[in-house]
């Protein structure tokens, strides 16, 4: 399960306040004989959400969705195993996982695979746009100001104006 800030559950307590409060007035409307379409046009809601609110025996939480890590999880260990054994190729990964009994899209190992290759990748140190044979140190002349560039209507100029302004 996912850890959510401060934030995130405030937000999430915010969001089910609110429509606690939408569920309550449209059941109170419908009981008072509104209709769904009325209690829509009042309250600014959708008629599905009004009819799904009115005909509900009590609050309709919200469900939550297992990610799609879930289906993946207890292939993790051999996918790990895998990629120590040098494997990176994301197409025969898959292969080898279906032909294990998993049935998720190829999504789902790709993600993992992209993550798993960024873990691995080293840090990139600065280069020299010129080369390799130029000391690492920095080139900025000091006593020159900063490059200044043009505007982006100056550039849309440059795009359409007449060949003869060249």
């Amino acid at each position: 399960m996912r850890d959510y800030s401060q934030n995130e559950l405030e937000a999430r307590h915010n969001s089910r306040q609110r429509r606690l409060a939408y569920y309550q007035t449209v059941q109170q409307l419908h009981q008072a004989g509104w209709s769904i379409r009325q209690i829509s046009r009042e309250l600014n809601l959708n008629r599905t959400t009004v009819r799904r609110y009115a005909f509900a025996e009590s609050f309709p939480e919200r469900i939550r969705r297992p990610t799609g890590r879930i289906m993946l999880t207890p292939y993790l260990a051999y996918l790990e195993k895998r990629y120590q054994q040098g494997c990176r190729n994301g197409q025969q990964l898959w292969r080898e996982l279906c032909q294990q009994g998993y049935h998720g899209s190829d999504s789902q190992h790709t993600e993992w695979l992209s993550r798993r290759r960024v873990e691995d990748t080293p840090p990139v140190e600065k280069q020299n746009v010129i080369g390799d044979s130029l000391p690492s140190q920095s080139f900025v002349d000091e006593h020159r100001p900063p490059l200044e560039l043009p505007s982006t209507q100056q550039l849309a100029w440059f795009m359409v104006r007449p060949a003869s302004f060249l």
